[in-house]
């Protein structure tokens, strides 16, 4: 790979598959996620669905709103969701460097609603960002659409991110989470890229590893690629 990079004068390797913020590529449905995540976090308004399938950089786009918003807002990220609602609870206040007394749900729930409570006074915001959202449990799920109850009576305290393949939403569709799927107003959906996009996609990475697409690939090489890979930025890389 070293090689690689060095024969094209790179100064990274552009198509890495980790998540990086860096190289967050705004097709069409990426830049209506980001518009709404950013308009959610902003105007406190709970709840936000965003899906798509496995590969399609909905991990990226994530990161890329970490960097965006504003320094008011503080963000727990949890990259997976098979997690107890008491752990998540736990990894909460160690993030925001609140002392952890006795581990128990109630006394930890209480500590966090004594922080948000102070931290709206002094205009700032907590979001929480659940990666692989298909994964968490309908009991865990029930759970953060309690401590959604954690508001006054003109401002969400809490603004909850659940990001998963499409199978989180079947799951919300279910008797048991229909009032957590009520909660959820703003729902986005992150498609397969379009062959033009896919083209595009390349083309990005490579111009910010310091490179261009022509420089390394024939036309016939590109769109190959972008026909086995099927829009899948993932399957590109």
């Amino acid at each position: 790979m070293s090689g690689y990079i060095q024969y094209y004068s790179l100064s990274v390797n552009p198509f890495d598959i980790s998540p990086d913020s860096k190289f967050f590529f705004p097709s069409e449905s990426h830049k209506e996620a980001l518009a709404s995540l950013l308009y959610v976090v902003k105007e406190r308004k709970g709840f936000m669905l965003v899906v798509g399938e496995d590969g399609t950089g909905k991990t990226v786009l994530i990161n890329h709103l970490i960097r965006c918003i504003d320094e008011n807002v503080k963000v727990v990220c949890f990259p997976q969701g098979n997690l107890s609602f008491e752990q998540m609870l736990k990894k909460i206040l160690i993030k925001l460097q609140l002392p952890l007394g006795r581990i128990i749900k109630g006394t930890m729930l209480h500590q966090l609603n004594e922080y948000l409570i102070q931290n709206l006074a002094l205009g700032k915001n907590l979001v929480l960002i659940i990666d692989e959202a298909q994964d968490i449990s309908k009991d865990v799920m029930e759970e953060l659409r309690l401590i959604s109850n954690l508001e006054t009576s003109t401002s969400k305290l809490l603004q909850i991110i659940f990001v998963g393949q499409p199978k989180t939403e079947t799951k919300l569709n279910t008797r048991g989470l229909r009032q957590l799927k009520q909660r959820i107003g703003t729902i986005s959906r992150i498609t397969r890229l379009s062959p033009a996009e896919s083209m595009k996609y390349i083309d990005h990475r490579l111009l910010h590893a310091g490179c261009h697409s022509d420089a390394v690939f024939s036309p016939g090489a590109l769109a190959l690629i972008c026909k086995c890979a099927g829009g899948v930025p993932r399957k590109i890389n």
